[in-house]
């Protein structure tokens, strides 16, 4: 048992530092805005586009890679073959290729990271553990993403800070992605198992064909949409704070230095504690989407609060406080959201199906809402905030009664029994 457990936590330990950083060259663009776009010889309108077409093909890419991961149905050969196709395209990206070329090139990271990779994670841990521990498991994946992510990030800094040019810096940061990349693909292939396995019932898993047909019988069942909109309700809430910190600073007067370090606070410290102790919680009480209905309540409530605390400096602190209340409330909803798919009873040869279409729709947001919310600021001012804040607080509040009716479902049926017996009618018509 002691050693099926060190296997359980070694697996979900790579896991969680290869998904904190596979994503960082992307958006690498993020971190060094002027010289990424100098680098890639872009203006800011084109910088722009590039990224909106990564975020596109991402989300495109989750519910065309879940089944296509379904039928491979080999988890350590996609993680694998995903670091290494990365590696290799970012090591052209260092090449500075032209803007036609980048959208290929970018196609090629957002499909395979936001599709193959990030579906197979999800496949992977829910695989290894059994139903008592996915909160906890999901819970300290994201938590070691953060950890990983903020190291990776501070080594590429420093890489970035030796060159001679900031082209240069850009040059060799991608070079050593794409380098540790392919060394992590290497390193996944000889420590991931050969076989997943999962205990008690669900130790098996199914060998079906995953078609197209499946596919929408998958999208037809309405608990896979109340599961969605509780992904999506927490990407847009979790979008929806990183402008809290310019907040600060243009409702209160707080200096770009004293606000910068309570964005820091939320974005790292919050990050690292909020979902691994989130997912003990689940574990303990035995239900992630109970937890998460909880959650959404006390992130309406909190966002609900912004809208009425009055905009003088004398109240920065109380709205500092409940800043950090809503962003751990984010935090620990992204560390538990992919423990749904156990607990409604997905089945498990259908489990890359099923995350990539709740990714699909869950990660959305991230295709349109900054826009909306930077037409918001630019419009509206700081009235502009107050219809973010309403816009959250609606997402957090139809995520409750969507969780609550997903809570009652899961306890009354099983809303993959009819899907369940035709693929085990498949499997045994393979098998004659």
């Amino acid at each position: 048992m002691q050693n099926s457990n060190f296997k359980k936590w070694f697996l979900v330990l790579l896991l969680a530092v290869g998904g904190g950083t596979i994503f960082k060259s992307m958006y690498l663009r993020e971190v060094f805005y002027y010289p990424w776009n100098e680098f890639m010889g872009v203006d800011n309108t084109q910088s722009g586009i590039l990224m909106s077409w990564l975020g596109l093909v991402g989300i495109i890419a989750g519910a065309i890679a879940g089944v296509i991961v379904d039928k491979i149905n080999n988890t350590r050969l996609v993680i694998t073959a995903s670091y290494i196709v990365i590696g290799l395209a970012t090591l052209w990206q260092s090449t500075a290729p032209s803007l036609s070329i980048q959208y290929l090139v970018i196609a090629i990271l957002s499909f395979t990271a936001n599709g193959f990779f990030l579906v197979s994670m999800v496949r992977a841990v829910r695989l290894v553990g059994s139903s008592d521990d996915q909160g906890k498991l999901f819970g300290f994946l994201e938590s070691g993403r953060g950890i990983a992510g903020s190291i990776i990030s501070a080594i590429a800094v420093v890489i970035f800070s030796m060159a001679a040019s900031e082209a240069d810096g850009i040059a060799n940061v991608l070079y050593a992605y794409g380098f540790l990349y392919i060394a992590f693909g290497v390193l996944m292939w000889f420590c991931l198992p050969k076989e997943e396995s999962k205990s008690d019932k669900n130790k098996n898993v199914e060998q079906n064909k995953v078609s197209a047909k499946i596919f929408f019988k998958v999208i037809s069942i309405k608990e896979v949409w109340m599961a969605a909109f509780a992904i999506f309700a927490t990407i847009s809430c979790y979008q929806g704070t990183s402008y809290l910190v310019p907040y600060l600073t243009d409702a209160y007067g707080m200096s770009s230095d004293q606000a910068g370090i309570v964005g820091m606070v939320r974005a790292y410290v919050l990050a690292i504690f909020a979902a691994p102790v989130i997912g003990i919680v689940v574990d303990k009480v035995g239900s992630s989407i109970k937890v998460m209905a909880c959650l959404f309540v006390l992130g309406a409530a909190g966002v609900a609060m912004f809208l009425f605390i009055p905009q003088t400096p004398s109240m920065v602190w109380t709205l500092i406080i409940v800043l950090m209340i809503v962003g751990a409330v984010t935090f620990a909803l992204r560390g538990i959201m992919y423990a749904q798919i156990e607990e409604m009873k997905v089945p498990a040869a259908i489990t890359g199906t099923v995350s990539g279409f709740l990714l699909t729709v869950g990660f959305s947001p991230e295709a349109f809402q900054h826009i909306i919310f930077g037409y918001w600021l630019d419009t509206y001012k700081l009235d502009g905030y107050i219809y973010m804040f309403a816009y959250m607080a609606i997402m957090f509040a139809i995520a409750v009664f969507t969780s609550i009716y997903l809570y009652k479902s899961s306890r009354i049926r099983n809303p993959f029994a009819k899907l369940e017996n035709e693929l085990n009618q498949n499997k045994d018509e393979s098998n004659k």
